[in-house]
């Protein structure tokens, strides 16, 4: 995506491409506005206004955010933020993660530090280790790794969440 495409945005969030010649989808978008939402029907937004990767977003280097964040694409790089991440079933993220909380419903590729929990739901896949207080497993959902889980690794993940 080119530096030109900038003028274009509706906000510094929102981004748009447009294929095929059809009318332009979001690549990046900002909850809040509530654009975007309508033209990915697809993809489910996050539960509280925050923020949203779109599956044909890839981003290489250390994310951070403060607003809940939907991850539908593919993250190569670090994840740090005080904030609540989701990962969507088609996301992927390849690198570690502290956080407040993550819900991983896609692939994740790394260790998972979080002040508050870990949920891996049905169809998520989690190759790494996990320091959290409070872990949540639905049935179907995939653990590669150690855990440590409970109030010394509150105190651990919570360290680790304010460093970041």
């Amino acid at each position: 995506m080119s530096a030109d495409m900038w003028p274009f945005a509706k906000s510094r969030y929102e981004l748009f491409e447009s294929v095929d010649g059809r009318d332009p989808s979001p690549l990046v978008t900002n909850l809040r506005s509530g654009t975007g939402i309508a033209e990915n029907r697809n993809m489910s937004p996050s539960p509280e206004p925050g923020n949203f990767l779109s599956q044909d977003v890839e981003i290489q280097g250390t994310l951070s955010f403060a607003k809940p964040l939907t991850v539908h694409g593919k993250v190569i790089g670090n994840v740090c933020s005080e904030g609540v991440l989701s990962i969507g079933a088609t996301g992927v993220i390849e690198g570690d993660i502290t956080a407040g909380s993550v819900a991983i419903n896609g692939l994740m590729q790394g260790d998972v530090t979080v002040a508050s929990r870990c949920e891996l739901k049905g169809g998520g896949r989690l190759l790494g280790d996990v320091v959290a207080p409070r872990l949540i497993m639905e049935d179907g959902a995939t653990l590669v790794g150690s855990c440590r889980i409970g109030p010394c690794a509150q105190q651990e993940a919570a360290l680790r969440t304010k460093v970041a």
